[in-house]
């Protein structure tokens, strides 16, 4: 059975929508199996592939700033502000960001004053969770997906259910962006 959840404008009190799904245990198990199955394919890109992806990503988000400035604004109350716009300007910018690191992690080695040479590795870990605040929704995405992604690891975002919409809208751009099917 589905939950669903009805949402209000808290300004006004005006209803935005009485049909919001919520997920349940069987969804939650879906996005993680579709994770894991994305994980090679992610994971064995190249640096620059990765890179090309999220920098993609970042220039969708920037051309439909205001359609997702307006659909955080909805649900939080406020009116189509600065603010809204800077917040999904900087969530463009944190994903830049973070591509920019992916062909930097090169890994360590220590010196062998013990005998012993030690080697550091970075691999990613598998499929990660961001879990979203109300206030704030599309830049907590960028500072927990970014690092995530760039390090090759899958990610899986749970949004407020306060304020869902601009992040529900990012499937299509993750799509058009070029991710991997279950990312």
């Amino acid at each position: 059975m589905i939950s669903r959840l009805a949402l209000y404008n808290p300004k006004d009190g005006s209803l935005i929508a009485d049909d919001v799904a919520l997920a349940n245990a069987y969804d939650v198990d879906l996005a993680v199996t579709a994770a894991e199955k994305a994980f090679p394919a992610w994971r064995t890109l190249t640096p620059t592939a990765r890179r090309n992806i999220m920098l993609k990503f970042a220039s969708l988000m920037e051309a439909h700033l205001t359609t997702l400035a307006e659909l955080t604004r909805l649900t939080l109350g406020a009116p189509i502000s600065t603010f809204n716009k800077w917040e999904t300007a900087q969530t463009c910018e944190t994903f830049r960001y973070y591509a920019g690191w992916i062909d930097k992690f090169a890994g360590e080695s220590f010196p062998q004053e013990d005998g012993f040479l030690k080697v550091v590795r970075n691999e990613p870990l598998g499929v990660t969770v961001g879990i979203v605040p109300w206030n704030g929704p599309l830049g907590t995405i960028g500072l927990k997906a970014g690092p995530a992604l760039a390090t090759g690891n899958c990610f899986i975002l749970k949004p407020s259910e306060k304020t869902p919409f601009a992040s529900a809208s990012l499937g299509a751009l993750i799509k058009e962006a070029g991710f991997p099917p279950g990312m």
